[in-house]
């Protein structure tokens, strides 16, 4: 064989490295055959050096940004603790929602008169209070009833003119 190719089968010195990546120097092998833990490129300490600078950076201005460590040393510094005195005083609460609000259990009150001829409605005289409490045969509206009292009395001299008109017509026959 003209050319030779060097493998661990073939070479009897590579078969002996352990398998850790290093080897003894034991005299007997050439030093080119010995594995030498690789050493660190030049610029590996700078990449070092430059990385903590830019970590010290950024961890000095979000620390900044955040209120700091004490800053000046005043005790009154208002940026990094928000202080307010408790005193006693009223609570209110306001609720600026619109929309109807209905009791669960209400009772639906209708009223059956009839408008007045000419007339677009009855009108109400006087009414409950909102938000009463009410009781059975408590006052809750007052309407104007001089339509149908007015109303009333009309039917009543029909009722009395008609009353007659019977009793006369009873009387000739």
């Amino acid at each position: 064989m003209l050319c030779s190719e060097t493998s661990p089968m073939n070479n009897p010195l590579q078969s002996e490295i352990p398998t850790d990546g290093f080897a003894e120097n034991t005299g007997d092998e050439p030093v080119e055959n010995q594995l030498v833990p690789p050493r660190p490129k030049q610029g590996s300490w700078i990449k070092f050096l430059v990385s903590v600078v830019v970590l010290a950076v950024v961890g000095y201005l979000v620390v900044d940004q955040l209120g700091g460590m004490g800053g000046d040393g005043e005790e009154g510094d208002s940026s990094l603790v928000m202080i307010h005195e408790v005193e006693k005083s009223d609570f209110e609460a306001f609720v600026t929602e619109t929309g109807d609000v209905e009791s669960s259990d209400n009772l639906e009150i209708v009223c059956e008169l009839e408008a007045a001829p000419g007339s677009r409605g009855t009108r109400i005289l006087e009414v409950v209070d909102e938000g009463a409490i009410v009781k059975k045969d408590d006052f809750l509206i007052q309407f104007d009833d001089t339509a149908v009292k007015q109303r009333l009395i009309e039917q009543e001299t029909l009722v009395a003119t008609d009353d007659a008109a019977v009793i006369e017509a009873r009387s000739e026959y």
